[in-house]
C-alpha cells in the first residue's frame, strides 16, 4: 500500500515538473494562453501533494504567468497566495522574486503606491543577494512609480542609483534610459543646472551605444526635452542625430518606421518653429509617406496640420487648403471627432485667407455642428463663440462682394478687385488665423479665442471702405504690436513623444535576453531552489529534486 502511494506521488510530482517545463517554454515563446494553462494544470496537480511548498511554487509560477498576459488582477490572487509565512520559508531569492512580480502586477492595475512598495522590498532583496542587475532593475521602476506619484525628489535619487548601478554592471543601454527620464525629473524640479550636467553624461552615452534603433529614440527623447527649455535649435540637431542613428541600418518593422517618422513631424514642427518652413514642409511630407506605408491615419491627421500651416506661412493657399482636406478626411476615417472639428476650422480658415468666401461660410457652418462635448477643464462655449464669430466675419465679406457684383452688372464670381480688396482688408485678420492654425497644429488639441476677439473687431474696423489713412496706421501698428505679443508667447505645434504614458514617466528597461518587460519572466522558472529552499514536508526518498519544481536556467 505504501509502496503505491509513493508510485502515484512520484508520478505526481513527474507530471508537475513536466507541465512547468513545459509552460515555462511556451511562455519564452510569447505563447502566454497556452503557457498558463500548462502551469494551471501544475498548480491542481500541486494541491494534491502533501508540500506546502509546491503549492507556493506552482502558485507563483501560475501567477506571474497570468500578469505577464495581461490579467494582473487574476495574477495577483495567485502571487498573494505563494506568499510564505515566515520571510525566508522559500529563500530570499525566491521571496524577493515574488515581491518584484506582485509590484508588477500592482503598476499594472494602476495601484502605483502599493507596487512601489513592493518594489522596494524586492530591491532591499536583491540588495542583500548581491543580485546587482535586479536590484538596478528594481530601482529603475521605483523611480517611475516615485515619478508617477510626484515624489520627484525620491524619483532623481531612485533613477540616479539606477544609473550608477547600470554604470557598474556596462549596461549602458539601460543606463541611458535612466539619465534620459533623470533629465526630465531635472526639468520638472526645474533644476537646469542639474539637467545641464545630466544632458552632458546622456550625450556621452549615447553616443556609445552599438544599438542604433535605441541610439535613435533617445536622441528623439532628448529633442523633446529641448523642445520643453524652448531650445529649438538644439531640438533640431538631435532629431537630424535621431535620423542618422536610423539611416546606419535598415528601417523594416513598423515600430521603427513609425518612430522614423514621428521624428521626421516633430522635425518639421520644430523647422515651423524656426520659420524655416520649406524645410518643415519636406519633413511633414516624408513623415505622412512613412505614416501612410503603416497605415498610421490618426497620426498623418495631426501631420496634415502642420503641413499646412507652412504652406500657410510661405502664402501657398491652394496646398494649405489641400492639406487641410486631408486632414479632415482622416480625422474623420479615424473617428476622432475633436481632430477632425479642428481641421474643419483649419479649412474654413484657408478658404477665408484665400479670398473663397462661398466655401468658407459653409465650411464654418460645418465646423460648428462639429464642436466636440465638453471635457473637464474644456470650454465648449468659448469654440461656439469663436467660430460664430469667424462665421460672422467670413459671411459679412461674402455679402460686401455680392453687393460690389450686383452693383458693377458682373457675375458671382471673385475678380482682380475683389481679390484686391481682401488682400488689403483681412490682412489683420490673417495674422490672427494663423495664430489659430498654429495651435490646431499642437496635438489638435490647444486652443485659444483671445487673438481671435481682437482680431474680429480689427475686421471690422478694417471691412469698411471708408476707412481713412490715419485708421489703417493705428490698425497697422496695432497689428505689428499684437504680432509681436504673438511672437513673445512662441508657438505650438504637435511634438509626438514614443513614450508609453507621459515623456520620462515610463521608460523600458532592456535585458539582454529580449524578454517581454511586463513579469521578471527569466526568474519565473527559478522560484524554487534546492539550495535555498526550507522543506516544509519530507520529501520521497527516492526523488531528491521532487520539491524543485522549475527549470534552472
Amino acid at each position: 500500500m505504501d509502496e503505491s502511494l509513493d508510485e502515484t506521488f512520484n508520478e505526481r510530482t513527474l507530471e508537475i515538473q513536466s507541465l512547468t517545463r513545459y509552460g515555462h517554454d511556451l511562455l519564452m515563446k510569447g505563447s502566454t494562453v497556452e503557457a498558463s494553462e500548462a502551469f494551471l494544470n501544475a498548480y491542481q496537480f500541486a494541491k494534491q501533494e502533501n508540500n506546502p511548498y509546491v503549492v507556493r511554487a506552482c502558485s507563483f509560477n501560475l501567477g506571474a504567468c497570468y500578469v505577464a498576459s495581461g490579467q494582473a488582477k487574476v495574477g495577483l490572487k495567485y502571487l498573494e497566495m505563494a506568499m510564505p509565512s515566515v520571510i525566508d520559508d522559500d529563500g530570499l531569492e525566491n521571496f524577493s522574486d515574488l515581491w518584484y512580480n506582485i509590484a508588477v502586477a500592482r503598476h499594472s492595475m494602476g495601484d502605483i503606491e502599493q507596487a512601489s512598495i513592493a518594489y522596494q522590498k524586492a530591491q532591499e532583496g536583491y540588495n542583500r543577494l548581491d543580485s546587482r542587475k535586479l536590484e538596478a532593475e528594481c530601482l529603475s521602476k521605483l523611480a517611475v512609480c516615485y515619478h508617477l506619484l510626484r515624489r520627484l525628489s525620491e524619483s532623481k535619487i531612485s533613477y540616479y542609483k539606477a544609473h550608477e548601478s547600470y554604470e557598474r554592471l556596462g549596461d549602458r543601454n539601460n543606463q541611458a534610459l535612466c539619465l534620459v527620464s533623470l533629465t526630465g525629473v531635472f526639468s520638472e524640479l526645474k533644476d537646469i543646472d542639474g539637467c545641464a550636467k545630466v544632458l552632458d553624461i546622456l550625450l556621452d552615452v549615447c553616443q556609445d551605444l552599438e544599438d542604433c534603433s535605441l541610439q535613435a529614440k533617445i536622441y528623439h527623447d532628448i529633442g523633446l526635452l529641448y523642445i520643453s527649455e524652448k531650445l529649438y535649435e538644439s531640438a533640431a540637431e538631435c532629431f537630424e542625430q535621431s535620423l542618422k542613428s536610423m539611416d546606419k541600418e535598415l528601417v523594416e518593422n513598423s515600430i521603427d518606421k513609425h518612430l522614423k517618422a514621428t521624428v521626421l513631424q516633430n522635425l518639421g514642427a520644430v523647422c515651423n518653429y524656426m520659420s524655416s518652413y520649406q524645410k518643415a514642409i519636406d519633413y511633414h511630407q516624408k513623415a505622412i509617406d512613412i505614416f501612410g506605408e503603416i497605415s498610421d491615419r490618426s497620426s498623418q491627421t495631426e501631420v496634415f496640420a502642420n503641413l499646412a500651416y507652412a504652406f500657410t506661412k510661405t502664402e501657398d493657399y491652394e496646398n494649405s487648403i489641400m492639406a487641410f482636406k486631408h486632414a479632415v478626411r482622416s480625422a474623420k476615417d479615424t473617428g476622432n471627432q475633436e481632430a477632425q472639428f479642428l481641421a474643419t476650422e483649419g479649412l474654413a480658415a484657408a478658404y477665408f485667407r484665400n479670398g473663397n468666401y462661398d466655401k468658407s461660410v459653409p465650411t464654418y457652418k460645418e465646423a460648428l455642428s462639429l464642436i466636440p462635448p465638453s471635457k473637464p477643464g474644456s470650454d465648449k462655449v468659448s469654440y461656439t463663440d469663436r467660430i460664430v464669430s469667424k462665421l460672422s466675419d467670413a459671411m459679412q465679406f461674402q455679402l460686401e462682394i455680392q453687393q460690389k457684383e450686383a452693383e458693377s452688372g458682373d457675375s458671382p464670381r471673385r475678380n482682380k478687385n475683389t481679390a484686391f480688396y481682401h488682400k488689403d482688408s483681412v490682412n489683420t485678420m490673417r495674422f490672427f488665423q494663423e495664430k489659430q492654425h498654429s495651435l490646431i497644429a499642437k496635438g489638435l488639441e490647444a486652443h485659444s479665442s483671445d487673438g481671435e476677439e481682437q482680431a474680429s473687431s480689427s475686421e471690422d474696423d478694417q471691412s469698411s471702405l471708408s476707412t481713412s489713412v490715419s485708421q489703417k496706421q493705428q490698425q497697422q501698428q496695432q497689428q505689428q504690436k499684437n504680432k509681436q505679443n504673438y511672437n513673445n508667447e512662441g508657438m505650438n505645434f504637435s511634438m509626438k513623444s514614443t513614450l508609453n504614458k507621459s515623456n520620462y514617466y515610463e521608460q523600458p528597461v532592456q535585458d539582454d535576453e529580449q524578454i517581454p518587460r511586463a513579469v521578471k519572466e527569466y526568474y519565473l522558472a527559478q522560484v524554487c531552489r534546492e539550495n535555498n529552499a526550507k522543506k516544509e514536508e519530507p520529501a520521497p526518498k527516492e526523488k531528491k529534486e521532487s520539491s524543485k519544481m522549475c527549470l534552472i536556467m
